[in-house]
């Protein structure tokens, strides 16, 4: 553990003061990371990057945010960035600036699982703070581990940090009652519309969707009255586990960009929730390789036959892979861990 009097600065998005139910994936993980040092008893500072949390301007924003690491940063022993590939490129060229007059380990935490696919597609100036932004850092941690062996040969101080979670006290019913749920960001990418097509024609199945509404999603004229009937709306963090736990399966057919490995589906696993998920990287690595309900959406009806395979006589076993699965992203087993590499 770290002694009272280090002083550690972390870096990252915090909720959004005027919408706290509108966060996604980076937000919540670095609310994670914020309550897991909290529980650890580890003293920290912070500077949150949440742009919203300052001006309606970003440059404005982006100003502000500088300003404070200059004053903050030159006090202490331990800096953490928590970011994307926007946030590497805005922030560690400055922090790495700093460095130069200043003595503190410098560690990265990337967040998402597309930071290859965005350094490659990026122009050359933005590779370059990209490659030297890893370099010079002192450690850096990556969510996925197909990250991990592209971006190692940059620097092989190169670790695994997954998005972890506690493990729930809450445990989904032992009986398969073909109630499923969606949980999350409410958009196209994230799957809807395939949600609403295969559930409006199965009549004994239940579908809930749960989560905040964005880039103006609208369904479609011949799903819109079964949307309506079957959204349940934003909640909050307190309340997912609870929420999970009333449900049968966890369904996330997503082909969203930057997937990594989904918290919700971590959440899903500590209340021994089967999952029905795209066969993307990050997903594969979360759930295995060898995961019965990886879904394939170039694949007509993978998702349709893979929410029908689910049933009476293999729910129990499914229930029991998730639980032993959860141990590898268990906060109180893990977290422990990353705390010496980060203190080494």
């Amino acid at each position: 553990m770290f002694n009272n009097n280090e002083k550690i600065l972390i870096i990252g998005k915090c909720f959004t003061k005027k919408n706290p139910l509108l966060a996604g994936g980076i937000i919540i993980l670095f609310e994670s990371l914020k309550k897991q040092l909290n529980q650890k008893k580890i003293d920290y500072d912070l500077i949150d990057i949440n742009y919203k949390n300052y001006s309606d301007f970003k440059f404005i924003s982006y100003f502000k945010i500088l300003f404070k690491l200059f004053f903050k940063i030159k006090s202490k022993e331990m800096v953490m960035l928590n970011v994307n590939f926007h946030g590497l490129l805005y922030y560690s060229p400055f922090i790495l600036f700093l460095k130069f007059f200043y003595s503190f380990n410098y560690s990265i935490r990337i967040f998402a699982g597309n930071l290859d696919f965005q350094y490659k597609k990026s122009n050359i100036f933005s590779q370059k703070i990209v490659e030297y932004s890893i370099r010079k850092c002192d450690k850096i941690f990556y969510e996925t581990k197909y990250l991990i062996n592209f971006f190692s040969r940059f620097n092989e101080n190169s670790f695994w940090f997954p998005n972890l979670r506690d493990k729930s006290n809450f445990l989904t019913s032992k009986s398969f009652k073909k109630k499923f749920v969606y949980l999350g960001l409410v958009r196209k990418e994230k799957g809807i519309d395939l949600i609403l097509n295969t559930f409006k024609n199965l009549k004994d199945y239940e579908i809930n969707i749960y989560g905040p509404i964005v880039d103006g999603y609208i369904p479609s004229e011949e799903n819109k009255l079964f949307f309506e009937n079957n959204y349940r709306g934003p909640i909050d963090q307190s309340e997912i586990t609870n929420v999970l736990s009333s449900n049968d399966v966890l369904v996330l057919p997503t082909f969203w960009k930057g997937e990594g490995y989904p918290g919700v589906i971590i959440e899903a696993m500590s209340v021994g929730l089967p999952v029905i998920a795209s066969n993307t990287r990050g997903i594969k690595e979360l759930l295995g390789k060898d995961s019965k309900n990886l879904v394939d959406l170039n694949i007509e009806d993978s998702f349709l036959n893979s929410v029908l395979s689910i049933n009476e006589k293999n729910y129990k076993s499914l229930r029991e892979d998730s639980i032993e699965r959860f141990k590898l992203f268990d906060n109180e087993i893990v977290m422990d861990e990353i705390i010496e590499l980060i203190k080494k």
